[in-house]
């Protein structure tokens, strides 16, 4: 990490209360450090940290573009977390599709499933190119993370199943893809929370992020 970026309230630059900004915290900065917590992940604390205010984005600042900014911000947020583990999953299926002891029909199915996940994510990254991040995009990078987050749940111990016994630098490998490919369910919005936003959207509500 270079860089840690974090939405925080503020005093208001135009009078009084408080606004929405995003404060950009360089890894190295003062009352930033970073240790580990024994989980193969690495926790960092916040103590005191002064920012100058270059480094602080007020959304008074963005002349009425919050919402493009942040409809943007999720919309790449689910593709990029979504693009991650899948391709950790990848790794999986490709280590099963050389492996010869595994059955052509088991290598078909997850080649299958995982080219029709990745394919679904490569539809999102084009739409935002081609027309741009709107609240019809971020709706189907959600349709699309919570599908593929379904698909992981499948591919991810059926490829290592098919896989087998594998000498201890193959398994470290695979042990390590696994984890990697796992946790998009951790990753904000949790489907449980977008149920009735989603819901409300389709009967042609407003989208909200909770």
């Amino acid at each position: 990490m270079d860089v840690l970026i974090a939405s925080v309230m503020v005093p208001r630059s135009d009078g009084p209360g408080e606004e929405l900004a995003v404060a950009l915290m360089p890894a190295e900065g003062e009352g930033v450090s970073v240790g580990g917590t024994g989980a193969e992940s690495e926790q960092v604390t916040l103590d005191d940290v002064l920012l100058p205010p270059e480094l602080l984005v007020r959304t008074s600042d963005l002349d009425g573009q919050l919402d493009v900014l942040l409809t943007a911000g999720f919309a790449w947020y689910q593709l990029l977390m979504t693009g991650s583990h899948l391709g950790a999953a990848s790794a999986l299926v490709e280590r099963v599709l050389l492996d010869q002891r595994v059955p052509e029909s088991e290598r078909v199915q997850l080649l299958v499933e995982t080219e029709g996940a990745m394919s679904a994510a490569e539809g999102v990254a084009r739409r935002i190119d081609d027309s741009g991040p709107d609240e019809s995009t971020l709706a189907h990078s959600l349709y699309v993370r919570y599908c593929v987050q379904d698909a992981l749940s499948r591919i991810v111990p059926h490829a290592v199943e098919l896989l087998g016994d594998l000498n201890s630098t193959a398994s470290e490998e695979v042990g390590h893809l696994t984890t990697c490919a796992n946790g998009l369910a951790l990753h904000p919005p949790a489907r449980p929370q977008m149920t009735g936003p989603l819901a409300a959207y389709l009967v042609d509500g407003p989208l909200t992020i909770i």
